[in-house]
């Protein structure tokens, strides 16, 4: 894609947060390589198995699946259903369809509160006939287990309450009504949602208490633990919900009526005025019991509601402070890391240089005061160099001097520079057309280099180092050989600084995501290989460990 690049950045601690890509038109964008075939030719997967692991399908790609449509709402989502199961499928695509078509849809797979999603999906119809499916009798310890999520099932319960609300959705011209009704049986609650028009006014008829039997679609919400938090049955349509049988008519209230009757007649025949007094008596005593075990509950109530606010205030101060403390910790020791490797990676290669121009100054000042001063000014611009590249790894900036930096060219340089006055011979060769490669990339190559060349003239004692450049499409690698004395167990055990400098090269590729690798039998040279991906995961930023 073409388009314009914009950063971010933190001012205060100097880093880059993110980088965008503006692209201006849809002819900006190129194909470079298409999928491999069309989705709608891939297997169809059972519904049953689409979240279960599976070797062949790489995450990130669409599946194809097939089934008969149980819920639809046009131009927002639909639910299918085969002979293993039920799946939510998210599609804008405006369609045609109804309740039994059998579809086909492609689309990518995610996981939704602990449920399979089939999201930006495409679907075509397959026949015209329909399907007609019998709604499964689901028990509560199969709906806790988490089993028949997505599926047409039909539940019984007693009707506790309904509420309507306005539904419009601006994507399609659907404007109505929801009823939601609450229902309750002998295992559980749960909820029965139906979406209608504001005419239908069928639900709000139904009387509270009633026993029915709901059917839909069973959206099924599951916990940390997989167990069933909440069930929301999706009706199709309003005629669903069936009423079984009716409320009573010996309700609560009329109970009361009945008694207040009995009362006044048992009071006409034994005397108004006596019954009446008592009656108040005792009605009077009640109250004032009433009321006042009300305000002691309701004093219990407030002291334990204060309670719970302050503990929770105080939960929160705590929580706060130990991530604060957490974020801080990670942030102090990801610097320490960093300052650490570039430290060894530039200082340390400049301290070495000079220690080799000093000890050769030191060699040449008896019998030749001009060599040793012309090694001494060699010592002197690795010290001017060393204290360049301190200030760059403080502040953490890079500067070049050309637009297309040259990876060969710079290793070259900088490895003949390690390599002068030594009887070490560096060659850099290229394999494949260089790319243009992101800028962290370069220099993580190059302090690699540099570190493996050091270690060479420090510690192998070989006269020929070849560094090898392979470009690939996805993919750069970078190998260092030499002709010297190997990886001796000796030598690793006694030198600690070369076992760090192996150390600061593996974390480098580790925090690009590459493969690091060192290779030396003793007598046979050592070769350090690395390999670094230019994939399309990357984007020119690589993931900072």
């Amino acid at each position: 894609m073409r388009g314009t690049v914009a950063a971010s950045f933190n001012p205060t601690l100097r880093q880059l947060t993110g980088i965008n890509i503006f692209v201006p038109t849809f002819e900006d964008f190129t194909v470079e390589k298409p999928e491999a075939s069309p989705p709608i030719e891939q297997p169809i997967l059972p519904l049953g198995e689409i979240a279960r692991y599976r070797p062949d399908v790489n995450r990130g790609a669409r599946i194809h699946v097939r089934g008969v449509v149980t819920y639809y709402r046009p131009g927002f989502d639909l639910y299918i259903q085969d002979g293993t199961g039920g799946l939510h499928v998210e599609c804008p695509q405006a369609i045609r369809l109804g309740l039994g078509d059998t579809i086909e849809a492609v689309g990518f797979l995610n996981i939704t509160a602990y449920r399979p999603v089939l999201e930006d999906a495409r679907c075509r119809r397959l026949t015209e006939t329909l399907v007609t499916l019998t709604p499964l009798d689901a028990t509560f310890a199969q709906l806790r287990q988490g089993q028949h999520a997505g599926e047409l099932v039909r539940l019984r319960g007693r009707l506790l309450g309904h509420t309507v609300r306005p539904v419009r959705r601006d994507s399609t011209p659907f404007v109505g009504e929801r009823t939601i009704c609450t229902i309750q049986n002998a295992d559980f609650t749960f909820t029965a949602e139906c979406e209608h028009n504001s005419e239908t006014a069928a639900l709000g008829d139904v009387a509270i208490g009633s026993t029915v039997s709901v059917t839909g679609i069973a959206a099924i919400e599951t916990g940390d633990d997989g167990q069933l938090k909440t069930l929301t049955l999706l009706q199709r349509a309003p005629d669903d919900l069936k009423v079984l049988t009716s409320p009573s008519w010996f309700t609560a209230q009329r109970l009361t009526i009945a008694i207040a009757v009995l009362l006044l007649f048992s009071a006409a025949g034994i005397g108004w005025t006596v019954t009446v007094s008592k009656k108040h008596a005792m009605l009077s005593f009640l109250v004032a019991e009433r009321e006042r075990a009300q305000r002691d509950l309701q004093h219990a109530y407030d002291s334990l509601e204060q309670r719970v606010r302050e503990r929770t205030e105080q939960l929160k101060i705590e929580m706060t402070a130990r991530k604060s403390a957490e974020v801080e910790f990670k942030a102090t020791l990801t610097e320490r890391t960093r300052l650490a490797r570039e430290l060894h990676d530039t200082l340390e290669q400049a301290l070495t240089g000079i220690a080799l121009q000093l000890d050769t100054t030191a060699r040449l000042l008896a019998r030749s005061p001009a060599d040793a001063e012309r090694h001494l000014e060699l010592a002197r611009g690795f010290m001017r160099q060393s204290q360049l590249e301190l200030r760059r790894s403080i502040w953490d900036l890079r500067s070049r001097e050309l637009e297309q930096f040259d990876v060969a060219g710079a290793l070259l340089h900088a490895s003949q520079q390690i390599a002068r006055d030594t009887q070490l011979r560096v060659e850099v060769e290229s394999e494949g057309e260089l790319p243009p490669l992101p800028e962290i990339v370069e220099e993580n190559l190059l302090r690699i280099g540099q570190e493996a060349v050091t270690n060479i003239v420090k510690h192998s004692g070989a006269t020929l180092a070849t560094i090898r450049l392979g470009f690939t499409d996805d993919a750069v690698t970078l190998a260092v050989k030499d002709n010297g004395s190997g990886l001796v167990p000796e030598k690793l055990a006694a030198n600690g600084d070369q076992h760090f400098g192996l150390l600061g090269m593996a974390e480098r590729s580790k925090r690009l995501g590459g493969r690091f690798s060192v290779v030396g039998p003793p007598g046979e040279g050592t070769t350090v290989l690395v390999s670094l991906p230019l994939g399309e995961s990357h984007n020119g930023h690589p993931p900072l460990s």
